[in-house]
């Protein structure tokens, strides 16, 4: 006997009165749902609701990376590069005013991991690590990493973006109050940086979204999801072939929070970030360097033992996932053609 024989499917409608009558409520409507960061949580989910593929999103073959933050600005940041790669990193997102590059890549290999740059100086940023890359040696070609330029500075450096064609060269990311503003502000940006791919002849690969992700589990999944969702429709719109978004998740935590509440939530989010599609998770800095330890070791453990790398999008056909990640797509897609300027 199959398994539908055991289990008939019912319909929407006998569906409610059953829960209904469970809750000791007439209708399903007097059911009071929740509304966090701006998502309104689906209490109740019924497949015929709407069409879902329930098909994983289409994410990067490669599984995230393990991001360290590092102050460049510190007297002991050399020491603390070294420190986390030799712990397992395989991204360091160096951030300060300026970086001595032969100091800071002492002893490493920087064609190994992602050298996300989020350093004062845009293009002179640029330029100094390239001259330092090809001292050292390296083929530039094979170098990973991001560097934020804006659409004016990245127009006036093509030139030197394509030497590092497995770079970033910008990074959407926005603060809003929630997430369906942060959602719309995404969709907009993501259109400005395509037109901008396309005025100076450089590939959209290139272009990564980053947001931050906290210990709630459906709003941050969902919010994730509907990044990709909006990624795909866009390049549909403008007929590029599709390449999947880089995105980045960056952990919050309440910082008045202790230290062990701290790395629980850092957990939280870390595994929300995972099972959200993220290609590079990079915990919140902490000012305890024992702390930054754990929460790298964290995300070995959920590689290693968790083995959350080796499922793509492990929350697709989630009936309350799928119905939250295209309702918050949409509403971004529809804000940004409503207040589109019109073609003359």
């Amino acid at each position: 006997m199959s398994i539908k024989e055991d289990f008939k499917f019912t319909d929407q409608a006998s569906w409610k009165k059953l829960i209904s009558k469970a809750l000791k409520i007439n209708s399903l409507d007097e059911f009071q749902g929740r509304t966090i960061q701006g998502v309104e949580i689906p209490s109740f989910n019924h497949p015929s609701e709407e069409k879902i593929a329930n098909r994983p999103l289409k994410t990067s073959d490669s599984e995230w990376k393990i991001g360290f933050s590092i102050d460049l600005d510190r007297a002991s940041a050399s020491e603390g590069v070294l420190t986390a790669v030799e712990n397992g990193s395989e991204a360091l997102i160096l951030k300060g005013k300026s970086a001595d590059w032969n100091l800071i890549y002492k002893g490493i290999y920087h064609e190994m991991i992602y050298n996300d740059l989020r350093l004062e100086g845009g293009a002179t940023t640029l330029k100094e690590f390239i001259s330092y890359s090809i001292d050292a040696g390296k083929n530039l070609s094979s170098l990973q990493g991001s560097i934020d330029l804006s659409i004016d500075t990245l127009k006036a450096n093509v030139d030197d973006l394509q030497k590092l064609p497995a770079f970033h060269f910008t990074t959407i990311q926005v603060k809003a109050k929630d997430i369906p503003s942060e959602l719309a502000q995404i969709c907009v940006r993501l259109q400005e940086a395509l037109e901008a791919c396309l005025d100076a002849d450089l590939s959209h690969k290139r272009i990564r979204v980053a947001t931050q992700v906290d210990a709630h589990l459906p709003v941050n999944v969902s919010k994730m999801r509907a990044i990709r969702i909006i990624w795909a429709n866009l390049l549909q719109a403008y007929k590029l072939t599709f390449h999947p978004l880089f995105l980045v998740a960056n952990t919050k935590v309440d910082a008045s929070a202790n230290k062990e509440t701290k790395l629980i939530h850092h957990t939280l989010a870390s595994v929300n970030a995972a099972i959200g599609t993220a290609d590079l998770i990079c915990a919140t800095a902490q000012e305890d360097l024992n702390a930054d330890r754990l929460n790298q070791n964290i995300q070995h453990i959920m590689k290693m033992e968790s083995k959350l790398n080796q499922v793509r999008d492990p929350l697709a056909g989630s009936y309350s996932i799928e119905k939250m990640s295209q309702h918050l797509a949409k509403a971004a897609w529809d804000s940004m053609v409503k207040n589109a300027e019109p073609v003359e």
